[in-house]
């Protein structure tokens, strides 16, 4: 996901603070490319380099930023479209079935006891990456008829 974020900080040679200094989360060049200070931060690495006060490439410190700009992705439409997205047991799912296939999951969390309820405690487990998929299509597909009955009733 593509963003620009407007960050705070301060230089680590000298401590001069900045304001508003524009961050793209790409190395794609911009049409406001001379108005770009930095490339290649996501949003993520922002909020960790705060949280820390670690400096980027030992350069400056980030202490805030803002977010201006973020490009919607198809996911954004499934937030917006799912019914009952935040509280919904297929969408949890499918956020266990991502730690387990990019093993990124911890000793006893919903993702581990999913592990070992339905896959075996196997890892890696091919089926865990076909069910993955099959549970975002239909996350997706249902994300879309949502959309499309919702279409139909504007009419």
């Amino acid at each position: 996901m593509k963003g620009l974020y407007s960050i705070n900080g301060y230089f680590t040679d000298d401590k001069t603070e900045f304001e508003n200094y524009l961050v793209y989360e790409y190395d794609d060049v911009l049409e406001i490319d001379d108005q770009i200070f930095f490339y290649g931060l996501s949003e993520r690495e922002i909020i960790q380099a705060i949280k820390t006060e670690a400096a980027i490439n030992g350069t400056f410190v980030i202490t805030s930023y803002k977010k201006e700009w973020k490009e919607k992705t198809a996911w954004d439409f499934v937030e917006e479209h799912y019914p009952n997205y935040s509280s919904c047991d297929m969408i949890a799912r499918l956020n266990d079935l991502d730690k387990l296939v990019d093993e990124e999951f911890e000793e006893g969390d919903s993702a581990d006891q999913l592990l070992q309820r339905d896959y075996g405690g196997e890892i890696p487990n091919f089926e865990i990456s076909i069910d993955q998929t099959k549970t975002e299509l239909l996350i997706y597909k249902k994300a879309i008829e949502n959309f499309q009955s919702k279409q139909q009733t504007n009419i």
